[in-house]
């Protein structure tokens, strides 16, 4: 989804719900400088969130501050947060009727160096509930992959695989 020029998508599993997609910040492995206005993360005055379900959202979290609110809307218990870093979770709040885009505001300016992980829990009148957490940076901070994982993304299975049945087939 397009969301302020930035593309944003999440993978998930069929029907599996809700749906969590961050569209400011961008998770880390997605940002294309060259493509988009990455520029705006650092500026924007909200994190926004789209979160979809076939069932009406009850719960929306973002761990970011110190303090935990809890307030009714409609006579049902809504606890509507995000968390930023090892913080404690912080109310969103539903933009309008007509989409599920969900913000909560924030200061880009204390996490405009280095890696950042920002936590969103979402849950459902049916019960379902989900987490999602993503890294992302504001500057031009790349991901650390281990030595595991590095040796793992440029092994070409392929040819180790045909090399070794080879090598048992002779």
């Amino acid at each position: 989804m397009f969301d302020k020029g930035l593309f944003s998508f999440a993978d998930v599993q069929h029907k599996s719900w809700p749906i969590i997609v961050v569209t400011n910040p961008k998770p880390l492995l997605t940002v294309q400088p060259c493509k988009e206005p990455v520029e705006l993360m650092a500026t924007s005055s909200h994190i926004r969130m789209f979160i979809f379900s076939p069932s009406p959202i009850q719960v929306c979290e973002v761990l970011q501050f110190n303090r935990l609110n809890l307030f009714r809307l409609s006579n049902i218990l809504v606890c509507q947060q995000v968390k930023l870093d090892q913080g404690s979770w912080t109310p969103c709040t539903l933009t309008g009727k007509n989409t599920p885009l969900y913000i909560v505001p924030w200061q880009p300016a204390l996490y405009s160096t280095g890696l950042h992980v920002l936590e969103v829990r979402a849950k459902d009148t049916s019960g379902a509930e989900v987490i999602t957490k993503i890294d992302f940076a504001l500057d031009d901070t790349k991901p650390h992959f281990t030595l595991r994982s590095r040796i793992a993304l440029m092994w070409d299975f392929t040819t180790v695989v045909c090399k070794n049945l080879a090598v048992i087939l002779m």
